[in-house]
């Protein structure tokens, strides 16, 4: 028996023969006449290998025709294939030799006119007709011809219950999403999935899938991604790529990795992927694989500045403070990265003790922040960096301002307080453990600690500066920043 490689078929072809093999008969009356045509399709689907979409055809001759005999004659095949594991046995004349490609014939478009003049005359038949000139007027990339086609057809239909209906609205769907008019293209397509529709092909159920992920339903998204991965025999790189995620959104990490290294085999030089898997195996604690995944991907992208900042802050995270400072380097000069990656610099710049980069950095972050969205590190790090100056009268001034405006947090009094010897290190540290939460209490006594440890150094108090890196460390935990400086700092002056 000679077993039919699983090939789909092209969305134009199935116009194609859809179109190029009907036949009309004035005598025929208009439901006889809508399911033959579909089952052109459905046999042509059938003949190809692709076995689901000619059962989804064949379900809709049913419910134009119930007694459709040729219709429920293919339907009797297909699961006697599925009985015995292959296809009806074929000539070398109907079928190419096994693993052979079948390439589409360049579909004769001009049928759809020829097709469009014998039906004219018919008023019945007018939905389909247009529905036709709309699904070449779209494969063709005539998105505006398309939409005004499928909108006529939709007006044609003859009861609202039609199977047409959502074959209709779907594909307006995609032509609106073409027209960048998203409100009315993503109502059109969950109109037609609630209705029931399932995608044609590959494509087709990506673009839909691609809708709805910008609509945050993962969960109606999934389905159609799976469909395309467990029974397409090639399924697309692009595929995999967002069935991750939708996974990823759902929050089901491991799938969502899975999916994006299938991605990645298929299509390795696709940095996104790349850098969406690096992000998840650094969620996961896997910071190795993270970073060898960040890494590929700049090789690919050398001058990616994206990618430079989620290196710089990974590298925080594991320690290695040199190279991060350099990743964030790279990534200052394009607009797409938030104004932290210059507060970050400053920080990494000043724990090394580089003043002079470490207040340029603070100031292109000040001059680009919003008024508002100021971190309080910034406010702490100017004291530090004037003090360091030796302007210690200034370093103060300049503080007393921050602190009194109405923005300021309780925080920055207390820390002012401190540096003028109104509040004794104790009295610091408690204030800073009051928090409705253990660990929230711990990150702001790391954090306090790290700036009094700071004020000490530049007083000269070694001994106080050390003590409260230890505290900082003790209550720190490596997704803080200043826990990481902390143990920079006091490895440097550690015996």
């Amino acid at each position: 028996m000679f077993v039919r490689p699983p090939i789909r078929l092209p969305l134009l072809l199935a116009t194609f023969i859809l179109l190029t093999t009907a036949k009309i008969y004035s005598t025929q009356d208009a439901s006889t006449y809508r399911a033959d045509l579909y089952y052109n399709l459905a046999e042509g689907n059938y003949r190809l290998g692709d076995i689901p979409a000619a059962k989804r055809v064949i379900e809709q001759i049913l419910r134009i025709q119930a007694d459709h005999a040729q219709a429920r004659n293919l339907m009797k095949q297909i699961s006697e294939d599925n009985r015995l594991g292959t296809q009806q046995e074929s000539s070398p004349s109907d079928l190419p030799p096994k693993n052979t490609k079948i390439k589409a014939p360049a579909p004769d478009l001009s049928a759809l006119s020829t097709l469009g003049k014998n039906i004219e005359s018919d008023p019945a038949m007018q939905d389909l007709a247009n529905y036709l000139r709309g699904r070449a007027a779209l494969a063709k990339n005539r998105a505006g011809t398309a939409r005004q086609y499928f909108e006529k057809a939709l007006q044609q239909l003859p009861s609202p219950e039609n199977p047409l209906r959502p074959h209709i609205l779907f594909h307006h769907a995609l032509c609106l999403e073409k027209l960048h008019r998203r409100e009315p293209a993503e109502s059109g397509l969950i109109t037609a999935l609630d209705a029931g529709y399932l995608p044609e092909s590959q494509d087709d159920a990506l673009q839909a899938a691609r809708i709805l992920l910008r609509m945050n339903q993962p969960n109606r998204a999934l389905p159609l991604l799976e469909a395309i991965v467990l029974k397409q025999p090639s399924p697309k790189a692009d595929a995999w790529d967002m069935l991750g995620r939708a996974h990823q959104a759902l929050h089901q990490y491991r799938r969502a990795i899975s999916a994006y290294s299938q991605s990645i085999e298929i299509a390795p030089h696709k940095t996104a992927t790349r850098a969406l898997r690096a992000g998840l195996f650094r969620q996961l604690g896997q910071f190795e694989l993270a970073e060898a995944d960040y890494k590929k991907a700049l090789q690919e992208e050398p001058e990616n500045p994206d990618l430079h900042y989620a290196l710089g802050l990974l590298q925080i995270r594991i320690h290695s403070l040199h190279l991060a400072y350099q990743s964030l380097l790279k990534a200052t000069d394009s607009d797409s990265i938030p104004p932290l990656n210059y507060l970050f610099l400053a920080l990494l710049a000043h724990a090394n003790k580089e003043q002079d980069p470490a207040q340029n950095h603070l100031t292109h972050y000040l001059e680009i922040s919003h008024k508002g969205s100021v971190e309080e590190s910034a406010d702490y790090l100017q004291y530090c960096i004037n003090t360091a100056d030796g302007n210690k009268e200034q370093a103060l001034h300049t503080l007393r301002q921050k602190a009194e405006s109405p923005e300021a947090s309780a925080a920055l009094g207390a820390y002012l307080a401190y540096c003028t010897d109104q509040k004794t290190r104790k009295e610091l540290l408690d204030l800073a453990g009051t928090a409705n939460h253990p660990e929230q209490a711990k990150q702001q006594i790391c954090e306090a600690a790290y700036w009094m440890a700071q004020h000490e150094w530049y007083a000269g108090r070694i001994q106080a500066y050390r003590e409260l890196l230890q505290v900082a460390l003790r209550n720190g935990s490596p997704e803080l920043l200043e826990y990481h400086l902390a143990k920079l700092e006091y490895k440097r002056i550690s015996p």
